[in-house]
């Protein structure tokens, strides 16, 4: 999938393509991997702290594939997300602004897919509706919902350098199910990524999240 097809040219596109299919190959292989690693070691939700260097994913080409090689990161982020849950499709814009915002900081944006009925067609669709720039992977079986502690769509994890979790919780207060806020009073995602790139620990590291149940 390209998820910035329709608002950019042909010469960005053709410069584009192969970093972000390399890096949906690399991301969408954390589900499948994570999914034999909770199969074979029964491993138990991660809390904050632990070291989750087991995650694997499968990519768009069925192959299976390490976490590291996503690269050197200060932080990556795993956005857990659906197609149809409705506070997904609030924050989804959110979620691209964080992206720009972080990026050039090291920081990778992920959004894992665990809708029951989502198809690769469902996530690619989402991912251009949107014009997203960051990979969107499907996690098949929940293992990698599981293995974090995921409980709803849109719930985030946060993970440093060393693969250590160090935030779980949600983007930001502004959204329910029931309404939303005018503004947000406490942007929760952003305000854990600022702390751990300024070296500091998350002082708030797991918040309720009000979302769909996965």
């Amino acid at each position: 999938w390209i998820p910035f097809a329709r608002s950019k040219g042909k010469q960005e596109m053709s410069r584009r393509i192969p970093r972000l299919l390399w890096c949906a190959a690399v991301i969408c292989s954390v589900t499948a991997a994570t999914h034999h690693a909770a199969a074979d070691n029964d491993s138990p939700a991660a809390v904050i702290g632990d070291v989750v260097a087991d995650l694997r994913f499968k990519d768009i080409r069925g192959l299976v594939r390490s976490a590291s090689e996503l690269g050197s990161h200060q932080a990556t982020v795993l956005v857990f997300v659906t197609s149809d849950c409705p506070l997904v499709k609030r924050v989804m814009p959110k979620l691209c602004e964080l992206d720009a915002a972080y990026r050039e900081r090291g920081v990778q944006m992920v959004a894992v897919n665990v809708g029951a009925s989502d198809t690769l067609k469902d996530m690619a669709a989402q991912a251009i509706e949107f014009e997203a720039s960051f990979p969107f992977v499907k996690d098949e079986g929940l293992a990698a919902a599981t293995r974090l502690g995921i409980s709803r769509t849109p719930e985030a994890a946060v993970l440093d350098s060393q693969w250590q979790l160090v935030y779980r919780g949600r983007i930001d207060d502004q959204d329910r199910l029931g309404g939303a806020r005018p503004e947000p009073t406490r942007r929760d995602l952003a305000m854990a990524l600022n702390e751990l790139l300024d070296g500091m620990p998350v002082s708030v590291a797991t918040t309720p999240v009000d979302g769909c149940l996965i």
